[in-house]
């Protein structure tokens, strides 16, 4: 029987390389995904500079800067491989020599095993992207151990004195104002945005005090009720990011977990997604990102798709976030 034309190796990754993430992955559109040739990765940690430039004379030597560098983070790429494998029979019974309708049928077949294969390595990359941001990724599942320390401080992981729970809570404005002024004096760049789930998100429209002093102008009531963002309100934009996912024990978890909240300064390219080097064999020299590849297996007969993604989360300047516990 001969192959559907999507089975055929260079269709099959041209196919996977034109799979973008889901729109409704926040996390996904926030992060630039940069090509990272090399076996492991490594970056500079920068620290925002506040200081003034110094006068000087002409024919004298240049005063010296030191670097902004605080530290480097480095160590080996997050590297998911998984396939699916088409029973012959399956595969036979989809597709009949010279019907156009059952090639087009088994075209779709494998299409679409071949996009849950991608979507679950998109829901995966968006929970490290999501842990990324708590300051910690921590990996232990699958025989695979693994932990990065993002070097975010402390002072950028508060806890609000009163968790915003209590809706009669006065602070919930002093407690925004005191995390824009930390990322504004440490990183020199200007927060601009605020997310959180649902939950959480609810503890702000419905705090009784900014409701009952009309802080939430009209416009902002109508933004909560039609789309849930709202802003810009204390110069910043909130949104609200709800997708979850199911976790190894079948509970539903989100993203962003309830009672947290990110505030972020979006300049600067504060993070990325590292794109590392292929580890199959049968992968082009050079290839990064995605790589996937079709095979028959002879005895018994089968037909198998693999997806493999080789990246990392980084976040080269962590004074530009605040991951703050309300709830």
């Amino acid at each position: 029987m001969a192959d559907i034309p999507l089975l055929q190796p260079l269709v099959l990754q041209g196919v996977v390389e034109k799979f973008l993430a889901p729109p409704d992955l926040l996390g996904a559109r926030m992060v630039t995904r940069q090509s990272y040739p090399f076996p492991t990765w490594a970056y500079d940690v920068v620290k925002g500079g506040r200081n003034l430039a110094f006068p000087n004379t002409p024919n004298a030597e240049a005063y010296i800067v030191k670097q902004l560098t605080v530290g480097q983070v480095s160590g080996s790429f997050i590297y998911v491989r998984e396939k699916k494998v088409f029973s012959p029979t399956t595969l036979h019974w989809l597709r009949q020599p010279g019907t156009l309708n059952t090639i087009n049928n088994a075209t779709r077949r494998v299409a679409d095993e071949l996009r849950d294969l991608n979507l679950r390595t998109e829901r995966f990359v968006e929970w490290c992207i999501w842990q990324m941001f708590s300051g910690l990724l921590v990996i232990n599942k699958n025989n695979v151990v693994a932990s990065v320390d993002y070097l975010v401080a402390a002072a950028h992981k508060p806890t609000a004195g009163t968790l915003w729970s209590t809706l009669t809570y006065t602070g919930l404005e002093v407690d925004i104002r005191t995390w824009k002024r930390l990322i504004t004096r440490d990183a020199l760049a200007s927060p601009t945005r605020v997310i959180a789930n649902d939950l959480t998100m609810g503890y702000v429209t419905q705090n009784t005090v900014l409701r009952n002093i009309n802080f939430l102008s009209d416009r902002m009531k109508e933004q909560i009720a039609t789309t849930g963002d709202f802003g810009p309100l204390w110069g910043l934009n909130f949104t609200t990011y709800d997708l979850g996912y199911v976790d190894d024990v079948g509970v539903e978890q989100r993203f962003i977990p309830d009672g947290k909240l990110l505030m972020l300064a979006e300049g600067n390219d504060p993070f990325a997604l590292y794109e590392g080097p292929s580890a199959d064999d049968d992968a082009p020299e050079g290839t990064t990102g995605k790589f996937s590849k079709s095979w028959k297996e002879q005895d018994p007969s089968a037909r198998q798709i693999l997806i493999e993604y080789t990246f990392m989360p980084v976040m080269p300047r962590p004074e530009q976030i605040v991951y703050a516990t309300v709830g």
